[in-house]
């Protein structure tokens, strides 16, 4: 099979291009929100931000299956599934589910006024699968350029739709309102780019059971992936109903903003590197090797970092948040074992053992909600060891999954 290098290597230069935009300004909103808000008031923002991020990873998994499905149309498309209709279907589906699960999460996540939360959350996730069907078709016809609009807009609106809001209320209703209108005013915003890049030119390749099956299973991998990393915030905080507001809103924010550099780097890194392992045929467990140190030796320099600068930093950012260094010094350190089972996963890939893949990450989301769960002590240790042991059992699992099949095979 040939590929066209020149072009997906150019699609994946602006791909990476419009995530960093979008990286950064979620970042700069994270700040500006933190500086101008209230410890109890960030406290319940930086919650609905990683209840709304943790669903949209899970969601990502529509994305990937569209785009694995998409392909130019052909004359005959009885009895294959529309990708509108079931765009139309999923949202409502994600609507439901999150009306009928919010007495489970409102109180412990946003207190007394958690039922305020429940609407911006279902149309920004709603809305998400519509721009997640939208994307995976635009994947599947390589139209890069309208992708990666799509990615840096999105980013670009959120932030500007705070910086409107911001000046005249701190209230975390508007500003949930704020960062959920996106997911559905962007794709409307560039509709026509949208018409002209897929409009009339894919269809879906398989039926809808078979499209909903493989949607399912990949959600289910997407929302273990989601548990680690943006999610994670909110499930600290729905398990810790009894801690000090003073305690866990400068931890929640260090974990959003602490982890990110290196995590949301490698989660964002994980297509090429699937790629580049699969391009080195045997060379491949060398180049794992030379990743593996190059990310170890990039976390011990960044973890040093953090623990001496950080507290600091911090206090900049926001004077009413105190954490110690060696808790900020471990959120590096374990973001950075975070980045490694990325790489595994990556190079799990590259070999075809897609089942490997979802049981790494899925056995470490569940070691790390469960470890949260069992661990005494107070809320950073426990908080430091259900982020190292969960992607340390991901890893695990992925290293011996690959031996066991390499003997195997000899």
């Amino acid at each position: 099979m040939r590929f066209a290098w020149p072009r997906i290597m150019g699609g994946a230069s602006l791909l990476l291009a419009a995530i960093a935009v979008s990286g950064l300004t979620g970042y700069v909103l994270l700040l500006l929100v933190a500086s101008r808000m209230s410890v109890t008031d960030n406290l319940h923002f930086n919650t609905f931000w990683s209840a709304l991020f943790f669903v949209i990873v899970a969601l990502s998994g529509v994305q990937q299956e569209i785009a694995r499905a998409t392909r130019v149309r052909r004359v005959d498309t009885k009895g294959l599934a529309s990708a509108p209709v079931f765009a139309a279907a999923s949202a409502l589906a994600v609507v439901v589910a999150v009306v009928a699960s919010a007495p489970f999460w409102i109180v412990s996540g946003f207190g007394g006024d958690g039922w305020s939360f429940v609407a911006p959350l279902a149309l920004g996730t709603a809305g998400y699968v519509v721009v997640a069907v939208i994307s995976g078709t635009l994947y599947g016809l390589e139209v890069w350029r309208t992708i990666s609009l799509l990615i840096a807009a999105d980013g670009v609106v959120r932030l500007v739709f705070v910086l409107l809001v911001l000046p005249f209320s701190q209230s975390t209703v508007v500003l949930a309102w704020a960062v959920s209108l996106p997911m559905v005013l962007t794709p409307l915003l560039f509709w026509g780019l949208i018409r002209g890049g897929a409009g009339g030119r894919s269809e879906i390749e398989v039926g809808y059971r078979q499209l909903s099956w493989n949607v399912s299973r990949t959600v289910v991998a997407a929302a273990a992936t989601g548990v680690l990393v943006s999610g994670f915030p909110f499930i600290l905080g729905f398990l810790s109903p009894g801690e000090p507001v003073d305690t866990l809103a400068p931890l929640v924010f260090s974990i959003m903003v602490v982890r990110a550099p290196l995590a949301t780097v490698f989660m964002s890194m994980q297509s090429y590197l699937v790629v580049a392992f699969g391009a080195r045929g045997r060379g491949a467990t060398q180049f794992l090797a030379v990743v593996i140190a190059g990310t170890l030796a990039l976390t011990s320099v960044l973890t040093v970092a953090g623990g001496l600068a950080g507290p600091f930093v911090l206090s900049w950012i926001k004077p009413d948040y105190v954490v110690n260094g060696w808790v900020l010094a471990g959120l590096v350190g374990t973001s950075g074992i975070l980045a490694m089972l990325s790489v595994t996963g990556a190079f799990t890939l590259s070999r075809a053992q897609h089942g490997l893949f979802s049981a790494g990450w899925i056995g470490a989301a569940i070691v790390t909600v469960g470890t949260l769960i069992i661990v005494p002590g107070s809320v950073e240790a426990r908080t430091l060891v259900a982020l190292a042991v969960g992607p340390v059992i991901g890893i695990a699992v992925h290293v011996v999954g690959l031996a066991t099949q390499s003997l195997r095979v000899r």
